[in-house]
């Protein structure tokens, strides 16, 4: 037997670690329709740098850069000198002229082409029986080897239901704002 709240604590953790593996994999957004830009500033190009450079106060900056870079991935925060570019895509895009068809070159940011998906745990159902017992003025629980109707399952074990509802999250408000920018991009560059 466990104490009721020691169950209800385990099932909160579960609940919240499945939800937390729902957002991580929700974070993968970036990676689906992010690249690294070039213009990012990398340790690697900070040594380059370092290497190339003559000027010993220009070196002594870009050290100092580079250890604050380290710091930073060895934190795991946010690494701010990271910038990222959309995954592109061009499509040639047919336009009436007065000479006739002709096509253009559209650059289209996939984020703007891919309807973007997430997920998140609305409710979860458990049920299940529990024999109950108070010990020590605390309340507790085991799953019992009998039914009520008196079957005994296999090896011991209590037939539970869990039912876990996912649903579609709603887009946070930065990355609704961001598809809506490349939108614009793209329609401005299609004639009409």
């Amino acid at each position: 037997m466990i104490t009721f709240e020691k169950l209800i604590t385990a099932f909160h953790e579960a609940i919240l670690s499945a939800n937390d593996t729902l957002k991580q994999k929700n974070t993968f957004i970036l990676d689906e329709f992010f690249e690294q830009s070039e213009s990012s500033l990398s340790i690697k190009a900070i040594l380059r740098k370092i290497r190339l450079s003559k000027n010993k106060f220009k070196r002594k900056q870009l050290i100092d850069n580079l250890n604050k870079q380290i710091d930073l991935e060895e934190s795991g925060k946010l690494n701010f000198s990271k910038k990222l570019k959309p995954k592109m895509v061009t499509i040639q895009y047919p336009s009436k002229t007065e000479k006739g068809h002709i096509t253009h070159d559209v650059h289209v940011p996939l984020i703007s082409m891919v309807p973007v998906r997430q997920t998140g745990i609305e409710e979860v159902k458990i049920t299940s029986e529990l024999e109950l017992a108070l010990k020590n003025d605390e309340l507790m629980v085991s799953f019992p080897k009998k039914n009520h109707g008196g079957r005994t399952y296999k090896g011991g074990k209590q037939l539970s239901k869990i039912e876990i509802k996912l649903t579609p999250t709603i887009e946070s408000e930065g990355l609704k704002k961001i598809i809506e920018g490349y939108d614009k991009v793209l329609r401005a560059q299609i004639p009409g």
